[in-house]
């Protein structure tokens, strides 16, 4: 297949990985961060009084893993009275530094470490300081090997996107410090961590990513779809724990139905109000509907972009756009056609296009 996820025995010999065993150097740094690669360690957690913070460690922007070391730090808070804080911090190389026996990130002041069981991350800027405690609640996960290969059958060779996911869900103690007044709030999070050896535009058309608690359930899920050079080949990735134990996560039981589609006025993106993610597999029959109620986030890239890089972008028909919706998430445990069990939640999830609507 041009795009797949690397599962077979052969493969996790090689990769010197482990079935359903997470070890810590696998959150450790993972390419050579001066090379053609990007990097980066992702946060993020929903706050016992509303509020959603998103933190991200980045060797360099996934977009363009051929420019040098650029340490950057993304942090984007919403609290439940409409207040933003959206930061884009970038830093010199010298004050990056990272362990590849486990995660242990520093950019200047800024960290973000931990063993997998337990995370500490900090954060700061001007006006505004995050000190954060994750505990894991559920065990580490990868899908399979958690790394995904993409072959157009040219000689360029196979081109390389890594996940894991060390904190499928957690708890969060986060004290937060805006403009002097500070705050200890108390929540549910998530970590993961990715890394890949090409522009993600060039070989990812779409994914939809998201992570629910829902009763006793969590879920974490990522449906990706390649570009058309890798055959439109589509990646599911898809983890149940339930009262903090995994009880599924075999990828090939997947499947995805949608509907009720509209166009998003903004990034002109086509965004379905109802997605159902079907599970069907040895350990039992799940089903996830997400009804979309609102869009929380439009962003199209280029708006980013200054001068002669908006231009060159341009140029190139540069289309990428993100969104972020909210809405009803619905798990539900089936015994044949029979609902045995159901449970409903809020849930936050996510639409990256990378490239043209078709």
């Amino acid at each position: 297949m041009p795009a797949y996820l690397a599962d077979t025995p052969s493969a996790y010999r090689s990769l010197g990985l482990e079935k359903g065993v997470v070890k810590p150097s696998e959150d450790g740094l993972r390419t050579d961060p001066g090379g053609t690669t990007f990097e980066w360690w992702y946060f993020d957690t929903h706050l016992e009084d509303g509020t959603a913070l998103v933190i991200t460690f980045y060797t360099k922007p996934m977009l363009a893993p051929a420019l040098p070391l650029t340490p950057m730090i993304r942090i984007d808070l919403e609290r439940p009275d409409g207040t933003t804080i959206e930061r884009r911090l970038t830093f010199s190389p010298d004050q990056f530094s990272a362990s590849g026996d486990g995660c242990d990130v520093r950019i200047a002041a800024n960290t973000f470490s931990g063993d997998l069981a337990t995370y500490t991350i900090h954060v700061e800027d001007e006006g505004f300081t995050a000190d954060v405690t994750l505990e894991r609640t559920v065990p580490s996960w990868r899908p399979e090997t958690g790394h995904m290969y993409f072959n157009d059958g040219r000689d360029t060779g196979e081109k390389l996107l890594g996940w894991v996911a060390p904190v499928p869900v957690g708890t969060v103690e986060a004290t937060l410090t805006l403009d002097g007044v500070e705050e200890t709030l108390r929540g549910i999070g998530y970590h993961d961590h990715n890394w890949g050896d090409a522009p993600l535009n060039q070989l990812i058309h779409n994914w939809r990513w998201g992570r629910a608690q829902v009763g006793p359930y969590s879920l974490v899920w990522c449906y990706i779809t390649a570009e058309e050079q890798y055959g439109d080949d589509t990646i599911p990735l898809f983890l149940i724990t339930k009262d903090g134990r995994i009880v599924a996560d075999d990828a090939k039981s997947v499947t995805l139905s949608t509907g009720d589609r509209l166009t998003d006025d903004h990034t002109g993106k086509p965004v379905d109000k109802r997605e159902v993610y079907e599970y069907s597999g040895p350990e039992g029959h799940y089903r996830l509907t997400l009804g979309l109620e609102q869009v929380l986030v439009r962003n199209n890239f280029i708006d980013d972009l200054e001068g002669p890089q908006r231009e060159a972008a341009q140029a190139a028909g540069f289309d990428a756009s993100y969104l972020r919706f909210t809405g009803s998430a619905t798990v539900e445990q089936l015994v044949g056609e029979v609902i045995t069990e159901t449970h409903t939640a809020s849930a936050i999830w996510e639409l990256m296009y990378f490239g043209h609507a078709r």
